[in-house]
């Protein structure tokens, strides 16, 4: 039998239970927590056939315009969202960058398109290689420039406040996007290359790659890697800028070099002798005629180094950069820097972030380190976009006629002023001058007294006589 106190208990967690059984069947229970985005699909037409599947996302609340912001895709097969899977991202996640960048700004005011590339389907899952191999930088450029005036005949999208984003290959096609189409107001490169095609991949395929060799593997400093070493020093940096798998081959229960690194079979790799001819061979193969991606070779080569072009855009340009980035390395940013700077650009900003990958996502410096985007560089990238004091240079900058005229205008006023205190000055000097002279008016009164005076004594006089 239960005591009082048990039974006390018991009701007491009765009509707890009940409670919580009566709200979790009330309709604010089962309510959905508000979407603060909106979200339309749609399909844009890229020409001759073509078709590519885009997304807008705005905010749910308000009926714009709002600023626009195009997402370009970057390098690889890559969709809309640059989806990362599962088995490459270093969280063991599925991770999206160009989304998130979406997503967040939405949240905050803006409305974005992003779209897949052309060939590519959602997450990647299909891909028309024939479709994606004959395309170049000058196709990738015309398609998001299909997808900028979608963007911009959207009666929700703030025409007077456009902004391009790029990531790794797209940084290349902003400036340029910018550079014809004066509606873009600004631009953002993420991961940008400031030199020419061939430099960066020499600096892509022999320089960082001789680095890693000497600094990771060579541990005696002999410039020879021993296939200890190698094994060894490989462990840690599969998904680096030289896979383990692109060096060494399992036969059987064994690992040994892959016969390319190591041609005299001596079981070693000399770096001098047998590993940077072969990465100089990898690089000539670019210019090749025979080579599969020559046709884009050609037209990256054409474009010239972005470096020498970007000092004359009008656009407001944000360069973001991770200093763990091995892709295109930092270097290539400070190059951006420098030509903005020395061509006197009115508004560039340059954000360089420690630690962090081509994907803004931490690393040691040589792990691709694929996530997702870290928080703090989203902030700063609206923050930039909605900073005041930016917006305030634009106007001085767009209006420096007006200005201008204005002080023109003022030194006007000013010269008139002058002059007409010049000449107040004058009359009031003349007026002074005028009234310290002494006049035949100022004796009247005097004198007819006096006269008046002497008539009354005459007056008197022949009165007594």
């Amino acid at each position: 039998m239960l005591s009082q106190n048990n039974t006390k208990t018991v009701r007491r967690t009765t009509i707890i239970l009940l409670l919580i059984l009566t709200i979790a069947q009330t309709p604010q229970a089962n309510a959905e927590i508000p979407n603060p985005i909106k979200r339309t699909e749609l399909t844009i037409n890229l020409g001759n056939s073509v078709t590519t599947e885009a997304e807008i996302t705005y905010p749910a609340i308000g009926d714009g315009p709002f600023p626009a912001v195009l997402l370009v895709p970057g390098g690889g097969l890559t969709d809309m969202d640059e989806y990362i899977p599962a088995s490459v991202s270093a969280t063991g996640k599925p991770a999206a960058g160009m989304k998130q960048i979406a997503e967040y700004l939405s949240e905050r005011g803006f409305m974005v398109l992003r779209y897949d590339k052309r060939g590519i389907t959602r997450n990647a899952t299909m891909v028309d290689y024939e479709l994606y191999s004959k395309a170049t930088v000058e196709t990738f450029k015309a398609d998001a420039e299909k997808a900028l005036q979608v963007l911009k005949d959207n009666p929700m999208a703030d025409t007077s406040d456009v902004t391009l984003i790029g990531h790794s290959e797209s940084s290349l096609i902003v400036p340029r996007i910018a550079f014809d189409d004066p509606s873009v107001t600004k631009i953002v490169m993420m991961g940008g290359a400031a030199r020419d095609y061939l430099s960066i991949k020499r600096t892509q395929i022999i320089d960082l790659r001789l680095v890693f060799v000497e600094t990771v593997l060579d541990k005696d400093g002999d410039g020879v890697i021993s296939l200890t070493e190698a094994i060894d020093g490989m462990e840690p940096y599969e998904n680096s800028i030289l896979p383990k798998s692109s060096l060494l081959m399992n036969t059987g229960n064994m690992t040994t070099w892959i016969p390319t690194w190591d041609p005299n079979g001596d079981g070693a790799m000399n770096i001098t002798e047998e590993f940077e001819p072969v990465l100089e061979r990898i690089h000539s193969l670019l210019s090749n005629p025979a080579y599969q991606g020559y046709n884009q070779t050609v037209a990256q080569v054409s474009w010239g180094a972005t470096m020498d072009m970007i000092g004359e855009l009008q656009s407001s340009i944000l360069i973001l950069q991770g200093e763990g980035d091995w892709q295109t390395p930092p270097i290539e940013a400070i190059l951006l820097e420098q030509a903005l700077a020395d061509a006197n650009q009115r508004d560039h900003t340059l954000y360089m972030y420690p630690g962090l990958s081509h994907f803004f996502y931490p690393t040691d410096g040589w792990q691709s380190a694929m996530g997702p985007i870290e928080s703090y560089v989203l902030r700063d990238l609206y923050e930039w976009l909605v900073s005041p004091s930016r917006s305030l240079d634009q106007v001085l900058e767009a209006n420096q006629e007006g200005l201008q005229e204005m002080q023109r205008l003022g030194e006007q006023i000013e010269a008139d002023i002058d002059s007409i205190s010049q000449s107040m000055n004058e009359s009031m000097n003349a007026l002074e001058h005028e009234l310290t002279q002494p006049k035949w008016t100022d004796y009247m009164i005097p004198v007819l007294t006096v006269l008046l005076v002497l008539l009354i004594v005459a007056s008197k006089k022949r009165g007594e006589g």
